[in-house]
């Protein structure tokens, strides 16, 4: 009498349970870093973009001799590439908020920021130059 063996094919339920289980634990382990990695490469994005918006600012202010009044400007004037001012890497405008002269009749400073990861004015992950206002003192 013959024996009769039969080949095995495919994993077992248990196996497929251990590389699951080790799956799991490499992502554990691995994941936040590359999810800190992406936060940081967006902040370094808003800090580059941020810094081009100012480089344009100053250009509009060279040629008009005053700030413009909304960002938008930068487009009119083709002071800045492109047909819209580009939007934070969290997909909201940046913040610009223009400085009158003391007579109200053109802007002489401004605020430029994200408002960054969370989204909300006034916190501590703003990202930009809102604590210190550029201001155009050379100007009459």
């Amino acid at each position: 009498m013959r024996k009769q063996t039969t080949k095995r094919r495919g994993f077992t339920l248990i196996e497929l349970m251990v590389v699951l289980a080790i799956l799991g634990l490499l992502f554990a382990l691995v994941g936040p870093n590359i999810f800190k990695q992406q936060a940081g490469a967006k902040i370094k994005v808003a800090q580059i973009q941020i810094k081009q918006l100012e480089q344009s600012l100053e250009l509009f202010n060279n040629n008009e001799k005053k700030y413009p009044t909304a960002l938008k400007e930068l487009v009119e004037k083709k002071t800045i590439a492109g047909s819209s001012v580009p939007q934070d890497p969290w997909g909201q405008d940046y913040v610009y908020e223009a400085t009158y002269s003391d007579d109200g009749d053109r802007v002489i400073g401004y605020n430029l920021f994200s408002m960054g990861p969370d989204r909300r004015k006034d916190t501590a992950d703003d990202i930009g130059n809102k604590r210190n206002a550029k201001k155009d003192t050379d100007q009459p």
